[in-house]
């Protein structure tokens, strides 16, 4: 048995955050990892020539706790601007729409009929009701249901993997519940903040991709780190202290663990040794996703941008489309063009049954239709996530507030990972580094 100050399991965004703040701070941290490489879904492959990420592409600019990671990692010159005014499309009645990019594009847009533009602008003074707590209700009753159709449902799709009667509006779109609130109104707290606000904008991205994070990370971490060692059980000591288990049969004994793991992990781990977990575990939910990249020759399908968003009632399988070579050109071979498509999701749950192939052919198709012509397509990559995207549906935030009483009751546990707060790296770190910030102060107390 091997005693350390202090264990992470996981080593995505969330636990590698967690664990180069413990090592940075002198504390003998080890991290299991069950893949066979650092990142989590936030992992990039060079494939073929192109450089592939196997999950999210960009971070925003107000990203605070990754700025700060990189910073520490020494990878502010690897981190790229993307245009901030990049088209960006959905899919309405067959066409691909501009999203408007300000009021202008607004008014001169076909997204939205005349009616439903007026009901915005007015929509933007209207106080919601205390009974608004799903994404729907909250939208709806200020911007109408067109607008809600139109624009909300294929973001939520795009970003969740869901709809928006399932998700909660707090917990969805965190920074506009704290300005608003169910009731407020909308343009007197987005003039707060613009008056208030600073710090970054816009979208970033990292040149060699998130997997340059992660392996920045790992390679700091080095014999700390150990891949593809998936934990098969946690006990708990006479003393206190957690005692995990490897599946090659390691055992690693601690009294600060931090479970970095997706919610399919936190599920298997925690309720053998926390049984009251069990019940507010099951209220959690992901859903899956399968990421096919594609790549080729010729006229790109998608327009220069970011790519397309498609409502579910356009009879689409796939949610949206990244138009990668558009943002980030270096990313595929010199006169290539690089699409990634997004499938899945809680409407789609059956997706991963289909195999490789299926999936990239289901993806050529789909993308050719979005084009109006047959694409001759000369690389695909699939990607395969069971727990994709954790769920901020309606029932979630009792479900994580009792998760996290119950955890906070046991000494020296701490929980890590986007489920607790989003869905976005960012989020990912954030949560990993508070709970390293609470390993370290336990251990100097």
């Amino acid at each position: 048995m091997k005693h350390c100050d202090a264990v992470v399991v996981g080593a995505g965004p969330a636990g590698l955050a967690a664990a180069e703040s413990l090592a940075s701070a002198g504390i003998d941290v080890t991290v299991l990892e069950a893949a066979s490489h650092p990142g989590g879904r936030a992992w990039s492959e060079r494939w073929k020539g192109y450089l592939l990420e196997t999950g999210p592409h960009t971070f925003r600019g107000e990203s605070e706790a990754l700025w700060g990671l990189l910073e520490r990692l020494e990878l502010m010159d690897e981190v790229e601007a993307m245009d901030g005014r990049a088209a960006r499309y959905i899919l309405r009645q067959g066409r691909l729409f501009r999203v408007p990019n300000g009021p202008l594009d607004f008014f001169m847009s076909g997204l939205l009929s005349p009616g439903s533009k007026w009901q915005v602008v007015w929509g933007l003074m209207k106080a919601g009701s205390l009974e608004d707590r799903s994404v729907a209700q909250w939208m709806e009753r200020r911007f109408g249901t067109e607008f809600r159709r139109s624009v909300i449902d294929p973001m939520v799709g795009g970003i969740f993997a869901s709809d928006s009667e399932n998700l909660d509006m707090a917990r969805a779109f965190p920074k506009l519940w704290q300005r608003t609130g169910a009731s407020g109104r909308v343009l007197p707290s987005v003039l707060r903040s613009a008056s208030t606000g600073g710090g970054r904008r816009g979208v970033y991205a990292l040149r060699g991709g998130f997997g340059q994070l992660a392996e920045a990370v790992a390679s700091r971490l080095g014999s700390q780190l150990h891949l593809a060692e998936p934990v098969s059980c946690i006990e708990v000591g006479s003393d206190g202290s957690y005692h995990v288990c490897a599946a090659s049969g390691a055992v690693y004994s601690t009294h600060q663990l931090i479970l970095a793991t997706p919610l399919g992990g936190l599920q298997r781990l925690l309720p053998p040794f926390m049984p009251d977990t069990l019940e507010v575990l099951q209220q959690l939910s992901s859903v899956p996703m399968a990421t096919v990249s594609l790549g080729g020759t010729g006229q790109p399908p998608l327009p220069d941008g970011f790519g397309a968003l498609l409502p579910r009632d356009e009879g689409f399988r796939m949610l949206g489309a990244v138009h990668v070579s558009a943002m980030v050109p270096e990313r595929a071979p010199a006169g290539h063009w690089l699409v990634t498509v997004y499938l899945g999701g809680r409407h789609d749950p059956k997706i991963l049954d289909l195999d490789d192939a299926d999936l990239q052919e289901l993806a050529r198709r789909e993308l050719s239709q979005l084009a109006g012509r047959v694409l001759s397509v000369s690389m695909g990559r699939v990607y395969r996530h069971p727990r994709g995207i954790p769920q901020p549906d309606l029932r979630s935030p009792r479900a994580l507030k009792a998760l996290q009483d119950d955890v906070g009751r046991r000494p020296g546990l701490n929980l890590a990972g986007s489920y607790l707060g989003g869905v976005s790296v960012e989020v990912a770190v954030r949560s990993g580094l508070e709970a390293a910030a609470q390993v370290r102060e336990e251990l100097a107390a």
